[in-house]
């Protein structure tokens, strides 16, 4: 039989609380864009992205740092400057997103794309002109 180990034992409470804490914390940010997309921030806003959350579980689709969208019942369109963690955000580095939302089985964005890819890619998908960045994260741009 093991002996009981006091250290084993305070680490294990301690990393326990430190899990509650982080789980019952929340999100910086958190909005509903369409259906089941969301913007979510996990700690600061530099963190923002875009998740997929039908109730079952979430995860990214677009990861940090999404600054800009538009959308229609059919597709959203995303900006984002990449960013890594403890780094500044590349704010000379633009890439752009397109995501189905009604023929998109996975979940998934088409992207990162240059400007011109998603021109393209919009012509090729269809994605009506009216639909523009109309939501945009400032101090993130």
């Amino acid at each position: 039989m093991k002996s009981f180990n006091r250290n084993n034992f305070f680490l294990s409470i301690l990393f326990m609380g430190i899990l509650t804490c982080c789980w019952y914390r929340g999100f910086a940010y958190e909005e509903q864009i369409q259906d089941y997309y969301y913007f979510i921030a996990v700690d600061d806003e530099k963190y923002m992205c875009i998740a997929y959350n039908n109730g079952g579980g979430a995860f990214n689709v677009i990861s940090s740092t999404v600054f800009a969208v538009g959308y229609n019942e059919n597709f959203i369109i995303a900006k984002r400057h990449p960013s890594q963690s403890f780094e500044p955000i590349n704010k000379t580095i633009t890439n752009y997103y397109i995501i189905s939302i009604k023929n998109n089985p996975n979940n998934e964005a088409i992207g990162p794309l240059t400007l011109e890819q998603f021109y393209e890619k919009r012509k090729e998908l269809n994605v009506p002109d009216s639909i523009k960045f109309t939501k945009e994260f400032k101090k993130l741009k």
